[in-house]
């Protein structure tokens, strides 16, 4: 396991929710001089849920590796999934950041990489393989 279990959400894109929330909250308050205000509450409500998702995506990870499993935190609000180092069968890299975990039930989980921390994403996928690799060395079938 590496020395680190936590693997953080993209630092860059967290950093650019607050400036996203500022320009929705400036269209909304130009909106709501010019414009009608159901249009104004509607640029309002879109800066109040891009600040609670920089808030809530601040203190998320997008993955934590246990001894027992892998837990991914898809988003800051959904529910996480967990997924036993025993059950994980392959794993298969796909263009744009993305990736397919393989379970042993025939389940696949799409992981979007995009969202992980960019120096990061090479420890991440090493630390599947090599829990894949010693599922195999230890007898397990990766084709099950």
């Amino acid at each position: 396991m590496p020395n680190d279990p936590i693997y953080p959400r993209n630092r860059r894109f967290i950093a650019a929710m607050p400036v996203i929330a500022g320009v929705c909250l400036l269209i909304g308050v130009a909106t709501l001089a010019v414009s009608s205000v159901k249009a104004a509450v509607i640029w309002c409500l879109m800066a109040g849920l891009w600040w609670a998702n920089y808030m809530l995506s601040r203190k998320t990870p997008f993955a934590v590796v246990s001894e027992e499993a892998l837990l991914l935190f898809p988003s800051p609000v959904l529910p996480r999934k967990v997924l036993p180092w025993k059950q994980i069968v392959r794993l298969r890299l796909l263009a744009g950041y993305r990736c397919q975990i393989y379970m042993r039930n025939g389940r696949r989980v799409d992981v979007r990489l995009f969202w992980l921390d960019a120096a990061r994403r090479g420890p991440f996928v090493q630390t599947i393989e090599a829990a894949i690799a010693r599922n195999v060395a230890h007898g397990a079938d990766p084709e099950a």
